[in-house]
């Protein structure tokens, strides 16, 4: 007689395993970033709302007073850090204010790839600040202890405002969210540029 041959009744799909989330997956578990594109009915409020309409262009200042005053900047990074892209990050800045504006408002509430091009752009470049912290705290940079005070404080401070302006989204809280949200536009820039007005030019 033949052996006997099972055939499983059920089949194991792996991508049906839990996995650790990646990318922009990693940020909307941590409460960084909402998954969806928000209610269309919410686009009225945010048109007739103009400090929150206008608050992405905060970054726009940030970075553009980055791109024309980097010397000071620059000044302090010597002699370890003194290829960091300064410039180039506040160019990015300024961009992102444009590209939070066309995900946070021109296109709330729609499909957009608006919407994916802010949170990548975003996410880097709340990064770089905290690996400007890192590289102060460990010694390569040498920026005066009040403006490293002021801009620390405004980027936690935003993360803050950041992760509540999530939580109002996720409950369908509209006016919460456009408050907590529009700080984390206006505080971290309102921050950088106190930052950089502290050093001398």
């Amino acid at each position: 007689m033949p052996p006997r041959v099972y055939i499983p009744v059920t089949v194991h799909d792996e991508s049906e395993r839990p996995r650790s989330p990646r990318g922009l997956g990693a940020v909307v578990r941590a409460g960084l970033i909402s998954e969806d594109d928000g209610p269309p009915e919410w686009r009225e409020k945010i048109f007739a709302c103009w400090w929150y309409r206008w608050s992405s262009f905060a970054y726009c200042v940030a970075g553009g007073l980055l791109v024309i005053r980097p010397d000071p900047m620059y000044r302090h990074a010597r002699p370890c850090c003194f290829l960091f892209p300064f410039r180039s990050m506040g160019a990015l800045i300024f961009l992102n204010g444009l590209l939070s504006y066309m995900a946070d408002t021109h296109t709330f509430g729609r499909p957009s790839a608006w919407r994916a091009a802010d949170s990548y752009v975003a996410t880097f470049n709340t990064l770089l600040q905290f690996v400007l912290v890192v590289l102060q705290l460990i010694g390569p940079m040498s920026f005066p202890r009040d403006m490293v005070t002021v801009f620390t404080a405004s980027l936690l401070i935003a993360i803050g405002c950041k992760r509540r302006a999530v939580a109002a989204f996720k409950r369908r809280d509209r006016d919460a969210y456009l408050v907590w949200h529009a700080l984390w536009h206006v505080v971290l820039p309102a921050g950088a540029v106190a930052g950089q007005l502290l050093l001398e030019p």
